[in-house]
């Protein structure tokens, strides 16, 4: 027994035994025994059930130090299976909207739908969904591809502005119109004209509009010569119209004229199975803009931004990947926001940890070896000092463990 410790003959009042727990020459830790009653050696039965237990122990350690290993490979290869799965099979024309889910497909679908025609859109949807990629991806299927595209922020502009830009005023029309000025609908001539927050019109303004979607015609503040622009009209709002229209905020005779062909465009927090293709697309993107030349996501990280309610939807998630890649130091990306990692799923946590590994492989070793015939454990898993009943008399076991 050379592997053995044993302070037996020095010691008459007692023994205590060291036992080495090693495969292949590795040492992975030891068992310690002792017993305070004089006048007893050291029975054989205990170093033969010593060498069996740290076997079937050592081999336990091992196997959970290769599934330590494996699991690593496999986290490793998925995120980099997550990460390349970059070119959705419907995107079509629409090709800077991203998405294989039935939400995403059914809005392209209707982008397909009514781009060929003059059919007026309503494009409703939260902030951040992405509505100005809808209107552009319309006009660009469109017999109008070849004219720009004219985008106005009904927000950004205050009631006095408005009617300016829309329209276009004549020389002399108010103070500082130093010049005759063409307005957004005259630049939309034989193109297509998009009104965001179309909800966001004072009174005032949405009956000009009518009048324009009536007649397609107009006069610039200021003027009486009638314009009769050859324009496709897109709007989006990011609240529903008829509850304006019930408020008393909203034209209901505008609202009919503007809701002839709605697209309700999904959050992202309804289509997360999108989030992979997307978070690969802005990888890209920003690997270009900022020389930089990730790979792959993170497992947990992926499964963080794939848990997260995304509020601010599609945008948020943009701008979180262009500050992830501007300040990642690591060869996976990962996302540090605390508000993205406190959300990863509980269902994550069926993983265990290396100890509860360890612990597991341990007490299986221990139930399938001669242990019962001679030991019975007073207490579930492995503990410092956990007291132990053999042969009818009270034996104290130590097992220590470590990594060489």
């Amino acid at each position: 027994m050379g592997d053995v410790t044993s302070s037996a003959n020095k010691a008459p009042s007692g023994w205590q035994i060291i036992y080495p727990v090693r495969l292949q020459g590795q040492i992975f830790g030891s068992f310690f025994l002792e017993r305070h009653l004089k006048g007893f050696i050291v029975p054989e039965r205990i170093l033969a059930l010593l060498k069996a237990i740290s076997t079937q122990v050592s081999v336990a350690l091992d196997n959970v130090r290769v599934y330590e290993e494996i699991a690593e490979l496999k986290e490793q290869l998925e995120a980099e299976a997550i990460y390349y799965r970059n070119k959705p099979s419907n995107i079509r024309e629409a090709k800077d909207i991203y998405g294989e889910s039935s939400k995403i497909k059914e809005v392209i679908t209707k982008i397909s739908d009514v781009a060929q025609s003059n059919t007026t859109v309503l494009i409703i949807g939260e902030t951040g969904v992405g509505k100005e990629l809808v209107a552009k991806a319309i006009h660009q299927m469109s017999n109008r591809s070849t004219g720009p595209f004219i985008p106005v922020s009904i927000s950004s502009l205050s009631e006095d502005l408005l009617p300016s830009e829309l329209f276009g005023h004549e020389k002399g029309a108010f103070t500082n119109a130093l010049q005759t000025r063409r307005g957004r609908f005259e630049l939309a001539n034989n193109s297509t004209l998009f009104l965001d927050e179309i909800n966001s019109l004072s009174l005032d303004v949405q009956i000009r509009l009518l009048r324009v979607l009536e007649e397609k015609s107009f006069e610039r503040v200021g003027g009486s010569t009638c314009i009769k622009p050859d324009f496709r009209l897109i709007t989006a709002t990011n609240q529903p119209l008829d509850d304006s229209v019930k408020n008393g905020t909203f034209r209901p005779d505008l609202y009919y004229r503007l809701n002839v062909y709605p697209i309700l465009v999904p959050p992202l927090r309804d289509r997360k199975e999108d989030i992979p293709l997307l978070v690969s697309h802005f990888v890209n993107y920003y690997n270009r803009k900022f020389g930089k030349n990730f790979t792959c996501v993170n497992k947990r990280s992926m499964l963080a931004l794939e848990a997260y309610n995304w509020p601010g939807n599609v945008r948020e998630l943009k701008h979180t990947v262009e500050r992830t890649v501007l300040t990642c130091k690591e060869k996976q990306l990962e996302f540090q926001d605390i508000n993205l990692c406190n959300n990863v799923p509980i269902a994550n946590k069926q993983f265990f940890s290396l100890k509860e590994m360890e612990r597991q492989f341990i007490m299986n070793a221990l139930e399938n070896s001669i242990v019962p015939r001679y030991l019975h454990q007073q207490h579930q898993g492995i503990k410092n000092n956990t007291t132990t009943f053999v042969n009818s008399h009270w034996v104290k076991i130590d097992f220590h463990y470590f990594w060489m």
